[in-house]
């Protein structure tokens, strides 16, 4: 892997076949993985051709299941974990919880 957009939980992927520098395909995720990954990191991946162009040399792929597609993504952390359910669960802040009045005295 050459490198991700965005740099969390990304949904394009740029990857190097003949080399760890040169980019020659990008993978476009219809839902985005989990996290980041550092450059260099190896990629197993599986997709549809959606485009090509020759010079300069770019495959594009497209990943429906981005999580059965590709292997060797990095596990997120458990916090990143933790971030991620809430923000499936409906995200964002909790609303602040309504305090009572303590009853007054006489």
């Amino acid at each position: 892997m050459i490198e991700h957009k965005p740099a969390r939980n990304p949904n394009a992927i740029v990857v190097g076949i003949s080399d760890a520098t040169t980019a020659e395909v990008t993978l476009k995720l219809e839902t985005p993985m989990t996290g980041r990954a550092d450059p260099g990191t190896e990629l197993e991946f599986e997709g549809v051709i959606s485009g090509f162009t020759k010079d300069p040399f770019m495959l594009t792929m497209d990943i429906e299941t981005p999580a059965d597609q590709i292997s060797g993504w990095p596990a997120p952390t458990p916090a990143a974990k933790k971030a991620a359910a809430k923000k499936a669960a409906g995200g964002g802040a909790a609303a602040p919880a309504a305090k009572k009045a303590a009853p007054k005295k006489k």
